[in-house]
């Protein structure tokens, strides 16, 4: 059976690879030193530090974590038309791209429910967007998309597919994707 994913990355122009791998390389760099300036201004400043920006905090470092552990393999996968890392680090990348992809999913919802209430009710946001309220959200989401990916990862184990090399370069095909998508939503979220 063909993967037409990795078939299709793998017979791609050299004028489509130089161009989505240093796309994806740029767009990487610009969400691992963005979300670190954005950590660190909050660090620095002291108003900055809101209840808002609690979660735009956990946001950041969740964008920090993909842009460190799952990017850059991306990047080469893509420049080199296949994954050439192996089946177990296939495995774990696919796990962190799912979890801090799922972290960033549950974050962005959180905010918008957060400023649903600021804006609409917000005799009830005080009373559920307190800190330690806040916080448990966060801590919340970090765990569910955890079991949610850990629940996928082991799933998978059992999979005897000769072709792992060309399931991860399909996966990291739908990877890019997701990247992609997650940080234009991020970027819509901040104007």
């Amino acid at each position: 059976m063909k993967e037409p994913f990795s078939e299709e990355l793998a017979s791609r122009t050299d004028v489509y690879v130089c161009s989505e791998t240093a796309l994806l390389a740029v767009i990487n760099v610009v969400a691992f030193f963005g979300n670190l300036l954005t950590c660190y201004a909050v660090y620095r400043n002291h108003s900055l530090r809101t209840l808002p920006n609690m979660f735009v905090i956990a946001l950041g470092v969740s964008d920090i974590l993909m842009s460190i552990f799952c990017m850059p393999f991306s990047v080469v996968t893509l420049f080199r038309g296949r994954w050439m890392f192996g089946e177990k680090f296939c495995h774990f990348d696919g796990f962190g791209a799912l979890t801090f992809g799922l972290v960033s999913m549950s974050t962005m919802g959180l905010i918008a429910v957060s400023r649903y209430y600021y804006v609409v009710k917000p005799e009830k946001y005080i009373a559920l967007f307190k800190k330690e309220r806040s916080l448990l959200y966060i801590v919340i989401a970090w765990c569910a998309a955890f079991v949610g990916s850990l629940i996928q990862f082991l799933s998978r184990t059992g999979d005897s597919n000769s072709s792992r090399a060309k399931l991860c370069a399909c996966t990291h095909l739908k990877a890019i994707f997701l990247i992609l998508s997650l940080l234009s939503a991020f970027t819509s979220q901040h104007p």
